[in-house]
């Protein structure tokens, strides 16, 4: 990431190029001009830092110890199967720490709402109502939390490597196609809590 200091350095060094062009050098102005619009590195906040400093702040100011607690046991549970930061994340996005556990929008139950999608539907088939399977989420939550695990192993295999653990949390969310947004807010919440989940610090 760039520091408001090494962007003046590449300010200056680029306005020093610029002021040297001459005659044919000046043909490459404008595309010098497209590639720097394009990549807006002079921003002194890029989207991913402002999302990572709201989600810093709602930990700061709101987080409580129940959510605490739920979030370390999401993250020992997935300590063993490598998804030790995606499965808090996961739970402080979905459910807010364990404290919001029905979703009545979508087909999600428990606190690691997503997988309450895959859960549901085969349960369904099972002749369980809707509303059996989201208490049944709620209650079994070692449950919930295996098809979690399972749920993501099953996207860390299918997506393309180079994609990274974005393309498992896409995955995980939105199949094959989709789940940018998702992932990127996954990827801002995983940032947050390696540096504030284990930090002594008093909460409410």
């Amino acid at each position: 990431m760039l520091t408001n200091r090494k962007r003046i350095l590449l300010l200056f060094i680029l306005f020093s190029l610029i002021t040297s062009l001459k005659g044919e050098e000046l043909k490459y102005l404008p595309h010098l001009s497209r590639i720097l619009k394009g990549s807006e590195w002079w921003k002194s906040e890029s989207k991913a830092d402002s999302v990572r400093k709201a989600y810093l702040e709602e930990w700061d100011s709101f987080i409580t110890q129940p959510q605490i607690k739920s979030l370390k046991w999401d993250f020992n549970y997935g300590l063993d199967h490598g998804f030790e930061w995606t499965m808090p994340a996961i739970d402080w996005h979905e459910a807010s720490g364990a404290l919001k556990l029905i979703n009545d929008e979508d087909k999600r139950g428990g606190s690691r709402g997503r997988y309450g999608t895959t859960t549901y539907s085969a349960m369904l088939r099972t002749h369980f109502s809707e509303k059996q399977v989201k208490q049944f989420l709620i209650r079994q939550d070692g449950y919930a939390a295996w098809n979690c695990v399972a749920e993501l192993y099953y996207w860390k295999k299918r997506r393309k490597p180079d994609e990274g653990w974005r393309g498992v949390w896409a995955g995980y969310n939105s199949g094959y196609e989709g789940g940018k947004e998702y992932s990127a807010i996954i990827a801002a919440r995983v940032w947050v809590l390696k540096h504030r989940l284990f930090r002594n610090k008093n909460t409410r």
